[in-house]
């Protein structure tokens, strides 16, 4: 069970136990954490309020690479095979290489994100507080569509039977 808290800590508990695995950092305090953090192939993924992505090995906590944005990352990223996809307060939407934490690509918004992508089929669905709903292709991050709302897009949207429905404010 892996957690992350505003008090600027990552945590790995046993999901038999609750006994802590470990903790990262393992001295000190990033800044506060918002989002949530998302695992994949054998990693631990979580942007902070420093504008730093991070990622870590889910055995041990150790940090295995950070990408820096230029401003705070409060939406819980989404993995998809070997690519990290998130949203900053920088206005930037991010594909980030799961391997290295290499740039993709990058697509600019009008406004920040906060939450976590949608995944499916090639395309990768969030929301901006630039009250738009976005489709990208996740492979060059061309725009496929967007779509405008009266207000801003905060939660992260979902897929039933083909469907996008996406709660906007």
């Amino acid at each position: 069970v892996y957690a992350a808290g505003y008090n600027g800590k990552i945590y790995a508990y046993n999901s038999d136990s609750l006994a802590v695995r470990w903790v990262y950092p393992r001295e000190g305090f990033l800044n506060p954490l918002v989002g949530g953090v998302a695992i994949g192939d054998g990693m631990v993924y979580i942007g902070g309020t420093d504008g730093v992505l991070y990622a870590l090995a889910a055995e041990t906590g150790d940090l295995q690479w950070t990408f820096v944005t230029e401003n705070e990352i409060w939406a819980t990223p989404a993995v998809d095979e070997d690519t990290i996809y998130f949203g900053s307060f920088d206005e930037k939407f991010y594909a980030v290489n799961a391997d290295d934490g290499s740039k993709r690509w990058e697509f600019e918004t009008a406004g920040a994100m906060v939450s976590e992508p949608l995944l499916d089929n090639g395309t990768v669905y969030f929301g901006s507080l630039d009250k738009n709903l976005y489709a990208l292709d996740t492979a060059s991050g061309q725009i496929r569509w967007s779509f405008t709302g009266e207000n801003w897009f905060w939660a992260r949207p979902v897929m039933y039977e083909g469907d996008i429905y996406a709660a906007c404010m």
